[in-house]
């Protein structure tokens, strides 16, 4: 839980002050960082115990959730915690641009004003929760299981494998699209009452790079963002995405995982190999 003053009550606590300075860090400079600076920042520790605990409702707010997908992305690729075959994955640093999640963090700041109304915040902030709750799961099995410690195939898109089977981090990484977006899924067709039509309108305008609301959050969520949804309208053949259509959802995060593996040329022969076009 996050604390403003210390001490600290236990080891699935931090500091607000830790938690900025990691995200500053993250925004401002290149990694790798010296060892000390990771090992002395309370929220680095804890984002480290709280997944070892699958404690994922120790994250109350969707800043604090990017910042923690932020830090696993760096242990996954700079720190000696992940086994060797695993390093490659480079979903957890896409997941922020998959669908409108880049664009999450807006909601607790101008866009909560600007952008977008209480309820539209209200979907997504429950399903950011959501999504960190399964994910935080495949991290805790990548990174402190023994058996499942490397890209491995999911069953039934499920990641509770008994006798998990080595895939690439390409194909893991594509496989985890699948995985959150499944969840998504489930999410609106239990809750239809809650996509008004204002709710669908507001998140397709997230959804939109050159759309009015997107002008306003675009600063905010980066160019990955923008860049998977431009690709995915391409390669779809769309001129506007749908939050509501699952093949949307995907395409975009297909994109991400395309941009993070320096595959982009491959994303619309992926598109055909898998029935999109």
């Amino acid at each position: 839980m996050e604390i403003q003053n210390p001490p600290l009550s236990g080891t699935y606590d931090w500091l607000l002050y830790d938690r900025l300075v990691y995200t500053r860090l993250s925004l401002e400079t290149s990694p790798p960082w010296p060892d000390a600076i990771i090992r002395q920042n309370t929220f680095c520790n804890a984002c480290l115990n709280i997944t070892r605990a699958r404690r994922a409702s120790e994250f109350t707010s969707v800043r604090q959730r990017n910042a923690y997908y932020d830090f696993m992305s760096y242990v996954f690729e700079y720190s000696s915690i992940p086994d060797r075959r695993a390093r490659g994955i480079k979903f957890f640093h896409a997941t922020t641009a998959v669908t409108t999640w880049a664009a999450l963090g807006a909601i607790e700041g101008v866009a909560r004003s600007v952008v977008l109304s209480p309820a539209t915040i209200n979907v997504l902030s429950e399903v950011n929760r959501l999504l960190l709750e399964e994910n935080m799961y495949v991290i805790y099995c990548l990174l402190f299981t023994t058996d499942n410690n490397f890209p491995f195939a999911f069953v039934n898109n499920s990641p509770c494998v008994i006798h998990p089977r080595e895939i690439s981090c390409f194909d893991f990484d594509l496989q985890m699209v699948r995985f959150e977006q499944s969840i998504v899924e489930n999410y609106i067709t239990s809750h239809r009452d809650q996509f008004t039509d204002t709710v669908r309108n507001e998140i397709n305008g997230t959804l939109n790079p050159s759309g009015a609301l997107m002008s306003t959050v675009s600063f905010i969520t980066g160019g990955i963002s923008r860049q998977a949804m431009n690709m995915a309208k391409s390669g779809l053949g769309v001129s506007e995405l749908s939050f509501m259509n699952y093949r949307h959802r995907t395409a975009i995060g297909f994109a991400s995982v395309h941009i993070f593996h320096r595959r982009i040329s491959d994303y619309t022969n992926y598109l055909r190999s898998i029935g999109y076009i």
